[in-house]
């Protein structure tokens, strides 16, 4: 069992009952917590997550679920190594800057999978699984 890396598209989901990735997020997170060794966001990922609660007039830190979720999975920091592939991830795919950190992070960890919703991601990196609604 490796790590599995989360990116916002499936966190967004899956704390979002009316989004169209809500069912296959849930299930997708559950079925990697209970598989992986570890879940994993990048701090990137927690930030684009968070947008979403402050946006909804949420205080993030009051959110039972959210902080639930929390205890569940490590956040990963943006650091030298994961800054550096990202940089190169970007310079080579064209994507934008908060991917290529998630899909670095996925990268240095070593992970057995990131799961995103977005379809570009598959042909960067085996490790891709993207879900769809």
């Amino acid at each position: 069992m490796a790590a599995v890396v989360l990116d916002a598209s499936i966190l967004i989901g899956l704390f979002n009952p009316g989004d169209p990735f809500h069912a296959t997020a849930d299930r997708a997170v559950r079925a990697a917590a209970e598989a992986a060794d570890q879940l994993v966001i990048s701090a990137v990922t927690y930030s684009e997550v968070l947008v979403g609660f402050y946006a909804a007039g949420i205080d993030p830190r009051h959110d039972q679920a959210l902080q639930a979720f929390l205890t569940m999975v490590t956040i990963a920091p943006l650091d030298p190594p994961v800054a550096e592939r990202a940089a190169a991830l970007r310079a080579a795919h064209g994507i934008r800057l908060p991917d290529a950190l998630v899909l670095a992070t996925g990268i240095v960890l070593g992970a057995g999978q990131i799961l995103t919703g977005d379809r570009r991601w598959a042909a960067i990196d085996t490790t891709v699984r993207v879900l769809t609604p």
